[in-house]
C-alpha cells in the first residue's frame, strides 16, 4: 500500500473514533455538540480548555464524560469573582519579583 493511502486510512480511522465518541455523548448532552466538539479539539490538540457559563449547563459533566470515554484525566477548578491568581498558576517567585519578573512558583 501507498504511505499516502496508508496515511489516508489511519486519519480516516482516527476521525470515526472521535466521531463515535461524539456521537455517543451527544445523545446525553442535547444541543451541546458544539461544546462537545470543542472541548475533544482540546483533547486531540493538548491545550487547556476554559469554559465560561451560567451555572447548571453542564459544562462540568460535558468534560468529565468525555474524560470517560477516552479514559483520560481531567481537572477542573471552580473560579469565582475572588478566585486569586495565585490559586490557579501558583504564588509569585519573590527572587524573580525583585529583578523585575513576574512569575509564579510551580
Amino acid at each position: 500500500m501507498h504511505a499516502s493511502a496508508e496515511r489516508q486510512r489511519v486519519i480516516t480511522g482516527a476521525v470515526s473514533q472521535v466521531n463515535a465518541h461524539l456521537d455517543a455523548l451527544s445523545a446525553q448532552f442535547v444541543s451541546r455538540r458544539a461544546l462537545l466538539e470543542l472541548v475533544m479539539l482540546g483533547l486531540i490538540s493538548r491545550e487547556h480548555v476554559l469554559l465560561i457559563g451560567p451555572p447548571g449547563t453542564g459544562k462540568s459533566a460535558a468534560v468529565q464524560a468525555i474524560a470517560a470515554s477516552v479514559d483520560a484525566v481531567s481537572f477542573e477548578y471552580l473560579i469565582g469573582r475572588f478566585t486569586e491568581p495565585s490559586e490557579l498558576f501558583g504564588a509569585l517567585d519573590l527572587a524573580a519579583l525583585k529583578d523585575g519578573q513576574v512569575k509564579p512558583v510551580t
